[in-house]
């Protein structure tokens, strides 16, 4: 065997959330996501290099009495999900449907019994898209986001690998879907991917202009004039139908200039957000985002009618193409941002869009203010490799 000898095990059982019975047929998957320092008793990220790949992950599949078993398990930090078609994903030690997943830790040749995996049964949003003469349109896109809260802040959230494309009859379905509330929305090409979305912060399907044209339900061009879906556990929102319109829909152009900067501004990054949003949901989702010319100016295009905000923060010195934001990228591509003079720049200004181009807008940049101050870490993240001890910072 490639793996290191040991006589680690896992073993438990899988149980429907709803009756407590056992499953069948369900994927359980045991991932190894750092092992132990010798003599510190934390672990590290780093020493996963030294695993095969084939060692630090495990699958299998459990029989009618739901059980599964995990033999010559590595000690080390895991994670356990389980998957089955109709179900959203579970994880070890979830109480409830939308509970984090948990890590724990298996010492060498340990044996851990008794785990208790459970499955929660999916929700399904399904329906069809329609032209306006009642034609079904196959082929059209649709991507799902949900409605949630991060850090007890609402934020619209992909649902990852949620991009479907309609059948023969312009049907579609979402499927193992968690309760809560989604917005929907329908293109007749394929959007970027939801997952990097994810990673750019842009919620999927959330009329971001790098996405191709097209409707949230019922028919609203951007996501505040959309229809939120409810969605209760193993239920089903059918009939969530769409009619596409023959003509595009109308957009225009937002342009202007940054006035009453001390520095250059150029190559520095414009946003883009929605505004008035309603109580309740999530502020700041972006729309588009564009780069300030040599001579201050910026402009944006293909925008839908509606209420935005236009925010930016400058940086004097900063070179897009020599420099990295702060706090993110090497050291040394880093300009000392504490003793920048002038100090950085920022606006946030108000524009409505509607009935034509919006041009010749002038933006005051306003002065910024400096924060200074200390983060103190404690002995034991000083202990942790450097990419724990990120995580760690960032989460303060």
């Amino acid at each position: 065997s490639m793996c290191p000898p040991t006589q680690g095990q896992v073993s438990g059982f899988v149980r429907d959330a709803g009756s407590g019975k056992p499953v069948a047929d369900a994927k359980v998957t045991l991932s190894l996501a750092g092992t132990f320092i010798p003599g510190s008793g934390v672990t590290s990220r780093e020493l996963l290099n030294d695993i095969p790949p084939i060692c630090r992950t495990l699958n299998t599949y459990t029989p009618a009495t739901g059980a599964f078993t995990f033999q010559k398990v590595l000690p080390g930090h895991y994670s356990l999900a389980v998957r089955k078609p109709g179900y959203a994903v579970g994880y070890f030690g979830q109480q409830h449907a939308r509970e984090d997943l948990w890590f724990f830790d298996i010492g060498q040749d340990e044996r851990i019994a008794g785990v208790d995996l459970r499955l929660w049964p999916g929700a399904t949003i399904a329906g069809t898209v329609r032209s306006r003469s009642g034609t079904p349109l196959a082929g059209y896109w649709l991507v799902v986001s949900e409605l949630g809260r991060e850090n007890g802040i609402p934020a619209l959230r992909p649902v990852i690998r949620s991009a479907v494309v309609t059948d023969a009859q312009g049907q579609y379905r979402f499927e193992e879907l968690l309760p809560g509330q989604y917005f929907v929305r329908v293109s007749a090409a394929e959007p970027q991917s939801p997952a990097m979305q994810f990673l750019n912060r842009v919620g999927a399907g959330t009329g971001w202009k790098r996405d191709p044209e097209g409707i949230f339900y019922p028919n609203a061009p951007l996501v505040t004039g959309a229809t939120a879906i409810t969605v209760v556990q193993g239920g089903t929102a059918a009939n969530t139908d769409f009619t596409w319109p023959e003509v595009p829909g109308v957009a225009y152009r937002i342009s202007g200039r940054v006035d009453q900067l001390k520095f250059s501004a150029a190559g520095q990054t414009v946003r883009l957000v929605l505004a008035d949003i309603p109580e309740g949901w999530p502020a700041g989702e972006q729309i588009d985002e564009t780069v300030i010319d040599a001579d201050g100016s910026f402009a944006f295009d293909r925008i839908p009618p509606g209420a935005y905000a236009m925010r930016a923060v400058l940086w004097p010195g900063f070179d897009p193409r020599r420099h990295n934001p702060p706090g993110i990228g090497p050291e040394d591509q880093q300009i000392d941002w504490e003793r920048t003079e002038p100090p950085a720049a920022w606006f946030n200004e108000r524009v409505v869009v509607g009935g034509a181009d919006v041009t010749g807008l002038v933006v005051h940049a306003l002065d910024g203010a400096r924060v200074t101050g200390r983060i103190a870490v404690s002995e034991e993240l000083r202990n942790l490799d450097i990419s724990q001890g990120w995580i760690a910072a960032r989460s303060l």
